[in-house]
């Protein structure tokens, strides 16, 4: 099982960020480098990539706030 995170190269300090799309469902089969998410960080739109290739089973939920380090999927 592979988590994915945010991670920390996106921002410095504290502040919060919001997912806002999964591009892939619950139970759907990703490759590793597949872009999996979208976050919204100081109207910036970044795209998060899965580290491995596996079935994904998202954690946190469109318009969740979401910090550095925190676990929003993971990969079996």
């Amino acid at each position: 099982m592979t988590e994915v995170r945010i991670d920390e190269h996106f921002w410095q300090g504290d502040t919060e960020a919001v997912l806002t799309t999964w591009f892939f469902d619950d139970g759907d089969h990703v490759e590793a480098g597949d872009v999996i998410a979208e976050i919204m960080l100081e109207k910036t739109q970044m795209e998060i990539e899965a580290p491995a290739a596996g079935i994904l089973h998202p954690k946190a939920q469109p318009n969740e706030a979401v910090r550095k380090g925190d676990v929003i999927a993971v990969i079996d």
